[in-house]
């Protein structure tokens, strides 16, 4: 059975907001402390992994069209949520890609362990943009390209230069 894009993105979109809202009465009806902490990162995990899934499924033609600015909020509210968790949680959700370079000039298996076994396989994760960037998976890659759009198109929005048109300027690159 084939389900077109459109769809699967409406899907995933739906279960992430079935989860986070299952999940917000869920922990509001727990009073352990310590089931509540652990039970708040694994909804968490799982609303981020739906919302990650998704881009992998939106129609680039839709996306465009929402006001940059509401696409950077939902992007941020994913990304808040990934804060805190730690290097060995994000491993369970997302996997390293298993892409092995033997001449070391792009992110592979062992560059990206090397990296996290570097940051502390269980220190929290504080600066997500920043860790996800040395990260190698297909499908964190393909949501820091989508969030990366979306500063670019809110730059546009303020009359400014694009990300792309400010690095091939301040690469010495003109229009002359």
């Amino acid at each position: 059975m084939i389900i077109n894009s459109y769809r699967m993105y409406t899907l995933l979109e739906r279960a992430k907001n079935r989860i986070g809202h299952d999940g917000f009465i869920e922990l509001n009806a727990i009073f352990n402390n310590a089931y509540r902490e652990k039970r708040s990162k694994e909804i968490f995990a799982s609303v981020f992994f739906l919302g990650v899934k998704a881009h992998r499924y939106v129609d680039r033609d839709l996306w465009e069209q929402v006001d940059p600015t509401e696409r950077f909020k939902q992007m941020e509210r994913e990304l808040l949520l990934l804060q805190g968790m730690t290097p060995r949680q994000l491993l369970n959700v997302f996997p390293i890609d298993k892409v092995y370079d033997k001449t070391g000039e792009i992110k592979d298996y062992f560059t990206t362990m090397k990296f996290i076994e570097g940051y502390g396989m269980d220190r929290r994760i504080d600066d997500v943009l920043s860790f996800l960037w040395d990260y190698s998976n297909r499908d964190l890659r393909i949501y820091l390209l989508d969030y990366m759009t979306v500063l670019s198109d809110l730059e546009k929005k303020d009359g400014k230069p694009s990300l792309m048109e400010q690095f091939l300027f301040d690469g010495g690159m003109t229009n002359d």
